[in-house]
């Protein structure tokens, strides 16, 4: 990569005193060249020709490498010289880096010879390589083949040299220019990385802090953040960087900011002009002979190509879907049809595109050799830079762009899996995800699969952004109040609860609630679940009366619009298994356990069909808002059984509906004092989603959690505190120290050292939980007022009955305002108190 030009000039051999060469055989394998005699003294002369020197960024680690490659090939058991292929795109900076390296090493006497190649035109190699080196050497060669004179006199050179063949086309192209003998290097560049069996070295793109950095100098605009954007535009390529920064400097007052927006609407016009100092051509020149000469089937392979994401397009899995006809263009049709029924064909197209290093193997693909090139075939993962996309979809005509981004559109939707939850599917969903977010509109079905993909795997940062992207494309292309953009709302508040904003989701879940009231009615199901999800985020923030109100009203309306559940055996209306719909009979019992009704595949068909794809937002709501007042644990054990069996028969044992529906069951079967049995439950669950989800999942978290809690009641407080302390510290490192969650989990472990006698580290974490819970819900929140009360209990167990009790008559008027007077956990603090009264009494 070339930066500010330095001023420069060939370097251009001394006269030297050569006597004839005469004598030396010369040859390989193959042939024998003529016979010289050589004197060595003469030969042994110092000689050089390379062009002039431009000063390079970001290399130093791949000019130290090369230099290792060469020394490390000279030290090994081969004959001859060493040998090197510099390979890589067009522009990324081969033969800068091979002419920075032949100078440094000329410079420093590390070379006896050094001379520059240029084999575009190989007409020309055997005079440059062999006429006039063997001139600047003075060997006479006169009537005999003057390649192999030079290549008698290298051979008999007891000094170090280095020949550069620079833009070589292939092995065959060059190869009766190689030297066959002597203790020099021979270093190569070509787009072609094929050069079986020389050591070849990828040149890749720059960093991206070397790219901004080269911006900056080469145009002296201190503009960082922008020279950071067009970087990351021109995909870190150095000839795209010289060509802008070559261009800025030219145009007065262009800065990297104005450029930047020229580039984003007129980048066609802007990658055709400039004049790059130390390349030939601006970038869509470079590539238009490379491009002019690709077959049809590689030249439309191409353009399927660039209309996905740079990195890793996975082709096994675009076209194991098949090229079905319906649906595309003629064109894109021709040439997606062959791909597909025929291997040989592909490997044809890809080994085309490899030559020329139009695409480029991708990460953790295994190459092999096809036609002409070695081609990815494990995965077929090969990766297309962003730049070489860009000239392939600006060459297109409009119509012709369409038909290819159509088809690549029409791949991706038969590749990606049918449930997005499914970790089956995963390993597909992970490869396809990044083409799925370059290529489908913000409109798409597909999206919001995305976002519950990278939800399900605890990267929730990563499904808002997908979400926000969603959310503002429905609503602009189909309104706010079209059913898409409220469910791609209700995505979004789900996502923004787990990530810890829980006042944003109730507000995007309030604006949900009261538009499917207004257009739906306050009675229709889809309303109903809305508001459910409201109750569930308002209890989340601590205002527990009005989440018992608002869900009060769901539980009435749930029971006026849930079917009848038929006979066993039978379907409800909807197709929907009738076992599963008696989970209305939980309407009956007066809690809030019933939240779940319209959760996920539980419901009739009939009830499913408008609310199907809105979970609550909080999966876990038998064993949130119901724990505390579920006064039929029997039957809600009982439910969550059948409904724990009939998932695992519908979806398998490891999908993630199945696996909160087993964490809902444990948690049941706490409350009903059933440890031993919770036990069993939470070590399946807790294996299981060490499978599916890993290790640092929120889920999996929450299971060893609960596991935790069920191992203190059974007395095994070694193992609880063991699985709490790894709770704690996954959970500081993923969500932060601030988090409810983490919070939570210091809790609980405070409480677990205090019944283990460990009364000071015990209070010592409880008061900073206290202090976080305060500072991020508030003191009037009711697990901010629930921790003050487990703080109060720990320390009337150190004997601190006057602090213990002051504290916990503020946590009972606390949760009295809260929760109501009558709650559990109200009542609960009060008889606690009442407990510490009575010793302090005593």
């Amino acid at each position: 990569m070339t930066e500010d030009v330095t001023p420069g000039e060939a370097v251009g051999a001394p006269r030297v005193d050569a006597q004839r060469a005469q004598g030396l055989q010369a040859g390989d394998f193959n042939r024998q060249t003529n016979v010289f005699q050589v004197n060595r003294e003469t030969v042994a002369r110092r000689a050089v020709f390379l062009p002039p020197r431009h000063r390079v960024t970001g290399r130093e680690q791949l000019l130290d490498r090369v230099r290792r490659e060469l020394l490390h090939l000279t030290a090994g058991e081969d004959v001859g010289p060493a040998v090197l292929v510099l390979h890589g795109l067009g522009g990324v900076g081969k033969s800068s880096l091979a002419l920075e390296y032949a100078h440094r090493h000329w410079i420093t006497e590390d070379y006896g010879l050094a001379w520059w190649v240029a084999t575009a035109e190989p007409v020309t190699v055997a005079t440059q390589l062999g006429t006039l080196l063997a001139a600047q050497l003075e060997v006479d060669a006169e009537g005999q083949d003057a390649v192999a004179a030079t290549q008698a006199v290298l051979a008999a050179r007891t000094d170090p040299w280095l020949i550069v063949l620079d833009n070589a086309e292939s092995p065959d192209a060059v190869r009766e220019f190689l030297p066959p003998a002597g203790s020099g290097h021979v270093l190569v560049t070509s787009r072609n990385p094929s050069w079986y069996p020389y050591r070849t070295l990828e040149v890749p793109d720059l960093d991206a802090q070397a790219s901004a950095a080269f911006l900056v100098s080469r145009t002296g605009d201190p503009d960082e953040a922008s020279a950071a954007q067009l970087a990351e535009e021109l995909g870190h390529l150095p000839l795209g960087l010289e060509q802008a920064g070559a261009y800025i400097s030219a145009s007065p007052g262009a800065t990297l900011a104005s450029y930047l927006r020229a580039y984003r609407r007129r980048r066609p016009d802007l990658l055709g002009r400039g004049d790059p100092a130390g390349y030939e051509y601006p970038i869509a020149r470079t590539w238009s002979v490379a491009l002019e000469a690709l077959s049809p089937t590689a030249a439309g392979l191409l353009r399927l190509l660039a209309c996905y994401a740079p990195d890793d397009v996975p082709l096994a899995l675009l076209l194991s879907g098949g090229t079905d006809a319906a649906g595309l263009a003629p064109e894109t049709a021709a040439v997606l049809g062959p791909l597909t029924e025929d291997e040989l064909a592909l490997d044809t197209a890809l080994a085309t595109l490899y030559r020329y290093s139009l695409v480029r193997t991708g990460a953790g693909s295994r190459s092999v050799t096809g036609a002409d090139a070695e081609v990815p075939r494990d995965g077929r993962t090969v990766s297309v830079h962003r730049l070489v996309q860009a000239v392939v979809r600006d060459q297109m005509p409009d119509r012709q762009r369409t038909a290819w981004e159509h088809a690549a559109r029409t791949l991706l939707h038969r590749a990606l899996p049918l449930d997005p939850e499914d970790p089956a599917g995963w390993p597909a969903f992970s490869a396809l995800l990044p083409h799925l977010l370059a290529t489908l509109p913000d409109t798409d079905d597909h999206l919001r699969g995305a976002a519950r993909y990278l939800h399900v795997c605890g990267d929730f940062r990563g499904a808002r952004r997908v979400l926000d992207r969603a959310v503002s494309g429905l609503a602009g292309a189909l309104g706010s109040e079209h059913p898409d953009t409220l469910a791609a709302q209700v995505d979004l508040a789900r996502t923004l609860f787990a990530l810890g904003d829980l006042d944003g989701a109730r507000r995007v879940l309030d604006q949900v609630a009261t538009t499917r009231s207004e257009v739906l009615g306050p009675a229709h199901p889809a309303t109903l679940t809305a508001q459910a999800n409201l109750a569930l985020s308002l209890w989340h923030l601590g205002r527990w009366i009005e989440a018992r109100e608002v869900l009060q009203r769901v539980i009435g309306g749930l029971a006026q619009v849930l079917p009848e559940p038929g006979p066993a055996g039978s379907t409800g209306p909807g197709g929907g298994p009738a076992d599963l719909a008696a989970l209305g009979d939980l309407a009956a019992l007066g809690d809030l356990a019933e939240a779940r009704l319209p959760l996920e595949r539980v419901l009739p068909a009939r009830l499913r069909a408008s609310v199907s794809d809105e979970p609550l937002l909080e999966t876990g709501a038998v064993t949130g808002l119901s724990l505390a007042d579920l006064t039929g644990l029997g039957q809600a054990r009982r439910v969550l059984g059948r409904m724990e069996r009939a998932l695992e028969q519908a979806l398998g044992p490891e999908h993630p509906s199945m696996l909160t529906t087993s964490g809902n069951l444990a948690f049941v079967l706490m409350g009903a004092g059933e440890f031993d049995e919770a036990r069993r439950v939470l070590e399946r669950l807790v294996a299981a989603r060490l499978r599916v989800s890993g290790p640092e999942h929120p889920a999996t978290l929450t299971a060893q959690g609960g596991l935790a809690e069920a191992l203190t009641v059974l007395g095994e407080r070694a193992g609880a505190r063991r699985l709490l302390e790894h709770v704690v510290s996954v959970r500081q490192q993923v969500l932060g120290r601030e988090h409810p969650d983490t919070r939570t989990a210091e809790a609980n472990l405070a409480l677990v050292l205090a019944e283990s006698g460990e009364w000071c580290p015990a209070r010592q974490l409880l008061e900073q939980v206290v202090d976080g819970l305060i500072r991020t819900l508030g003191p009037t929140h009711p697990d901010s007022l629930t921790a003050q009360g487990d703080l109060a209990a720990v320390r009337a167990g150190t004997g601190e009955w006057g602090a213990a009790r002051e504290l916990l008559e503020q946590v009972v008027e606390g949760l009295s305002q809260a929760a109501g007077p009558d709650h559990p956990v109200t009542v609960s603090a009060r008889e606690n108190l009442a407990v510490i009264a009575a010793r302090q009494g005593a």
